[in-house]
């Protein structure tokens, strides 16, 4: 079984002086994730959609101090984020949670030509040229 989204994200550089990190990086993604799945895709709305919903959501995602960023953070990470790292791994993992369900789905591993099958249905909803919020939302608008 692949690593998990978070163990994903956490391999992705964080393009922050460490010196001034409120924030942790996989929780700032997670909230992204989770406010574009309920349908908050601006970076305005994700803080507040975070904000809304307080120190259980902060505390869930993993805001140690129970706090979400404001829109400000949010656009000073992902201007200077590798989007195109972050694509590649939100890619790994959906090819590898496909895999997963017809694995399960089967019982087996699935065959080469399934995997084949499953890499170009994973071509054709996931564009590594697509910047990351984007990807993190067509994915979350897609299940």
């Amino acid at each position: 079984m692949g690593p998990s989204l978070p163990e994903l994200l956490a391999e992705l550089p964080d393009p922050r002086d460490p010196r001034g990190i409120r924030y942790p990086l996989v929780p700032i993604l997670a909230l992204c994730l989770v406010a574009a799945l309920a349908g908050y895709t601006s970076l305005t709305a994700i803080s507040q959609f975070g904000r809304l919903r307080k120190h259980r959501l902060a505390h869930a995602l993993g805001f140690k101090r129970g706090t979400i960023p404001a829109a400000s953070t949010l656009s000073d990470l992902f201007r200077d984020l590798d989007a195109e790292h972050l694509d590649r791994l939100i890619g790994r993992w959906l090819t590898a949670s496909r895999t997963r369900l017809v694995y399960s789905a089967r019982g087996s591993m699935p065959s080469t030509r399934e995997r084949k099958v499953l890499l170009q249905v994973q071509a054709t909803r996931y564009s590594p040229t697509v910047n990351s919020m984007k990807t993190i939302c067509a994915y979350a608008m897609s299940r």
